[in-house]
């Protein structure tokens, strides 16, 4: 019998999510509730710090919801690793909890 792991993710935790083919693109979304498999996820605002020109790190604005983005919010299934990390898919990829700065790169 499988053992169904506890969902670890709280209300105000922060997730990454990294995508793009040439160019990396990076959106923050931020638990607004959670159940016992799921998230319930709005997208907040970030900061950008340049490095070069066209790229450098950016950082999530807690509590700083996009327009709309309570009326917009995402339900997600969490996905906990043996590790205890935990991840949810996305289109283009995972939503991973933010730890620290993400590159992103653009080009216009």
């Amino acid at each position: 019998m499988k053992t169904q792991k506890i969902n670890p993710v709280q209300v105000g935790d922060i997730f990454a999510y990294s995508w793009g083919y040439e160019q990396t693109n990076v959106d923050f979304y931020q638990v607004v509730s959670t159940t016992a498999a799921t998230c319930k996820l709005a997208a907040i605002a970030q900061e950008r710090k340049h490095t070069t020109g066209m790229s450098g790190t950016c950082t999530p604005i807690k509590d700083k919801f996009l327009t709309g983005s309570l009326a917009d919010v995402i339900t997600k299934r969490v996905n906990v690793s043996s590790d205890g990390s935990c991840s949810m898919r996305m289109p283009l990829g995972l939503l991973v909890k933010y730890t620290k700065p993400e590159y992103f790169s653009t080009y216009y």
